[in-house]
């Protein structure tokens, strides 16, 4: 049977990983939102690009 010194134990080790988790993420957020947009984001919505680098509307 698990006494109190190990509930806590185990409640500080979980604590830990999802702080070192959330960092992780907070970091990933950031830099995809610093990160320049790619070549198919720019293009515009309803249109496709052709062999040619010319737009032609979407059927």
């Amino acid at each position: 049977m698990l006494g109190a010194t190990e509930f806590t134990f185990i409640g500080n080790v979980l604590m830990g990983v999802m702080a070192i988790g959330g960092l992780g993420a907070m970091l990933y957020a950031v830099g995809r939102s610093l990160t320049g947009t790619s070549a198919g984001e720019r293009r515009i919505a309803g249109r496709r690009e052709t062999s040619h680098g010319t737009f032609k509307k979407a059927a």
